[in-house]
């Protein structure tokens, strides 16, 4: 069986409104042409926010440093991150989990909270075991507000399944930023979804019913990474995020339904 989960968009309703945190890799492999085009694409990425949004930008090597606090983007707080991003240039090492422990910090220590939250992580980097590292510190900081980590690979030398880990810990997408040129794009397109979100923490349960006809009709298995599914009796159940308008989403499952006599009127 083929389920399929489809969203539009309400009428009248008002977008939500975002908290983002920016965690930037800036260690010695993103100097250059890479640490420039990603902060000439943050103008990009601050026309689609408004004063109900809020922005914090945090940046790492093998060290880290919050370069602004999570800012309502006022035109004056966009001038303020524009002008803090503008001496960043690279140089150090790469450590990941640095860099998101800064931004998990960030989100629990908030005491107003956003509708949307989410935290984009950007690196072109390797750190081997940083998935590891990253859920360990996700589970010591037990933040109890929904939000999605999103990711974004730079370049043919970075480490794509680290990166897809990473984003699968918190139901986000993985972006491989392949042309430079294209990461501003790739940023209004993971923003996008995220300003067009209309619920969050959304259950779906699935369950296979009798009819006066068919009888024992019961679910064998549910497709899909064995993290996606938990069971409630005969119900199976899912849980998404954050659900977008314009997106689907397809569920594959195993029905099984026992040999029946009776016939149809």
């Amino acid at each position: 069986m083929l389920t399929t989960l489809s969203v539009d968009k309400p009428e009248g309703t008002h977008r939500a409104p975002v908290d983002l945190v920016c965690v930037i890799d800036h260690s010695g492999s993103m100097k250059g042409q890479k640490i420039e085009l990603v902060k000439s694409s943050f103008e990009a990425l601050l026309e689609y926010l408004n004063e109900e949004d809020r922005l914090s930008v945090v940046i790492f090597d093998n060290k880290v440093a919050r370069l602004t606090p999570l800012l309502r983007m006022t035109q004056e707080n966009k001038d303020k991150t524009l002008i803090a991003l503008q001496p960043v240039k690279g140089a150090g090492g790469t450590n990941i989990d640095l860099g998101m422990r800064e931004a998990f910090k960030i989100l629990k220590s908030r005491r107003y909270f956003n509708s949307v939250t989410s935290i984009f992580l950007l690196s072109d980097g390797l750190d081997n075991g940083a998935q590891a590292k990253v859920q360990k510190s996700l589970e010591a900081f037990d933040i109890k507000e929904n939000f999605t980590i999103h990711c974004f690979g730079f370049g043919n030398d970075h480490d794509p399944k680290l990166m897809t880990d990473i984003s699968d810990l918190k139901d986000g997408n993985f972006y491989f930023v392949e042309k430079l040129d294209t990461v501003d794009e790739c940023f209004v397109s993971c923003l996008g979804s995220l300003i067009s979100a209309v619920a969050k923490n959304v259950e779906i349960r699935i369950r296979a019913h009798d009819s006066q006809v068919l009888t024992g009709v019961r679910i064998a298995k549910a497709y899909g990474d064995a993290s996606m599914w938990d069971k409630d009796g005969d119900a199976y159940l899912t849980k998404i995020a954050q659900l977008v308008t314009g997106k689907s989403k397809n569920y594959v499952l195993d029905i099984v339904i026992p040999k029946n006599s009776k016939e149809l009127a």
